[in-house]
């Protein structure tokens, strides 16, 4: 961690390279922090001087380097509250960005996030989700928000194996009460019971636990297809989102940041590898050709940041 004397000390050199709009240096000062000093940078730098820091963002800079800087000093919490916003708001709404959030993150976070929604929108987290999302989907996500999923970190082998049981013999002749078990199961599992839960549903089957919902409804099928790989297989995920982001006609610039600023300090070289042996190519082969300048040269140091091998 910083001390409080290389906390200042960045904060003024902040200062001093966004007034003089010195891309490059500003580049460097938050490769050289984590999100926790970042915020510590922001707080130093907010007490100093006028305007706040993420203010002086946006006066000295334009485009997409200044957007990926400004959610560089974000805590958490306010960038996935401002990032729910824009979901909510969108033309077409964006219902993997809400799912995403909400089943990723831990209930401290979770929180933070119901708290800062409200004060940005003036409405709660919880009616933002009834208004917009489908009945049985917003019923498991407000369960959420609600604290109703378990916070177990060290779960019992024989519930976990009971439950991997009860969605083997669940059987799709009412789908709703099909649903309803198997949302019980999914949505109230902490993390690592439902890694468990998939590892014995596929002893016991020999196939992925995806395989339990593919009867379901598309909206229902979705989401819990969702919930699974983010909980269980993250990398994995956030590659398929990473080549979804860079891939098609013009760069979905506003998922790919996300996917790099939430995960660069986490499972990023995994992430990594998992991209290259689906789609052949590097991650940062294709962020380069599909980005330019300095936001280019942030985004691949923040692929970069644990490690620098070339996928």
């Amino acid at each position: 961690m910083l001390s409080e004397a290389e906390i200042s000390e960045r904060a003024d050199s902040l200062n001093h390279n966004l007034l003089n709009k010195n891309e490059r240096e500003v580049v460097e000062i938050i490769m050289k922090a984590n999100r926790e000093e970042r915020k510590l940078i922001r707080d130093e730098y907010d007490s100093k001087y006028s305007p706040e820091l993420l203010e002086q963002i946006n006066n000295s800079f334009q485009g997409e380097f200044k957007n990926l800087v400004y959610k560089c000093f974000l805590t958490k919490a306010e960038y996935d509250a401002s990032e729910l916003e824009k979901a909510f708001k969108a033309f077409s709404m964006d219902e993997d960005t809400v799912y995403e959030i909400i089943i990723g993150r831990p209930l401290p976070i979770i929180k933070d996030i119901m708290t800062i929604f409200q004060a940005k929108t003036g409405q709660s987290l919880e009616k933002a989700i009834k208004r917009n999302i489908d009945k049985q989907i917003q019923d498991c996500l407000i369960s959420m928000l609600k604290t109703e999923r378990n916070d177990v970190q060290k779960p019992s082998h024989r519930e976990c194996e009971q439950k991997a049981d009860m969605l083997i013999n669940t059987k799709p002749k009412n789908w709703l009460l099909n649903y309803d078990i198997i949302t019980n199961i999914f949505c109230k599992s902490s993390a690592e019971e439902l890694v468990l839960i998939a590892r014995y549903y596929k002893q016991k089957t020999k196939t992925h636990i995806q395989h339990a919902i593919e009867e379901l409804g598309q909206v229902q099928r979705k989401f819990l297809t969702t919930l699974v790989f983010v909980v269980s297989a993250p990398a994995e995920h956030y590659s398929y989102r990473l080549n979804q982001s860079v891939k098609g006609i013009g760069t979905n610039n506003t998922l790919l940041d996300r996917i790099l600023v939430n995960r660069f300090d986490l499972d990023i070289p995994l992430l990594k590898r998992f991209y290259y042996d689906v789609f052949k190519v590097s991650a940062r082969e294709d962020i380069e050709d599909d980005t330019e300048g300095a936001y280019r040269e942030l985004l691949i140091r923040l692929l970069n940041y644990i490690d620098i091998d070339d996928c």
